[in-house]
């Protein structure tokens, strides 16, 4: 028999009270107040929801421009949502330029740029 999420959530929820200390067990409670947290402590009287996994791991980028370059200059943008990973950008200043430039974004160079999306997408 298939269990539903909710049904897996509860049986978890039920794990996490026998036993707090099984990382896989980890629930998060929803306060208004707060929004999601983590507790030690049961909370049966608050929604709760498996806790978001996540992934750590340590990238190697070439360093981005960090200051605005002329009016006109052709720049590149790490882009790890874009296959090739960059962009070419003719820079103006516009607002969304300026907020790539501020991310740490644009590079002066092509092949830096593809080194630096490719780190960002986990590319080896």
């Amino acid at each position: 028999m298939t269990q539903t999420l909710a049904e897996r959530i509860d049986m978890l929820y039920e794990a996490r009270l026998r036993n707090p200390e099984n990382p896989q067990n980890e629930l998060e409670f929803f306060s208004k107040g707060t929004g999601w947290f983590s507790s030690t402590d049961p909370l049966p009287e608050l929604e709760y929801r498996l806790k978001p996994k996540t992934v750590t791991r340590e990238i190697t980028y070439p360093v981005p421009l960090r200051d605005a370059p002329e009016h006109r200059t052709t720049l590149y943008r790490a882009a790890p949502e874009i296959s090739v990973r960059y962009e070419l950008v003719l820079w103006h200043g516009l607002d969304y330029q300026a907020q790539w430039l501020l991310d740490g974004l644009l590079h002066s160079t092509k092949e830096v740029a593809i080194a630096h999306g490719k780190a960002l997408a986990g590319d080896h």
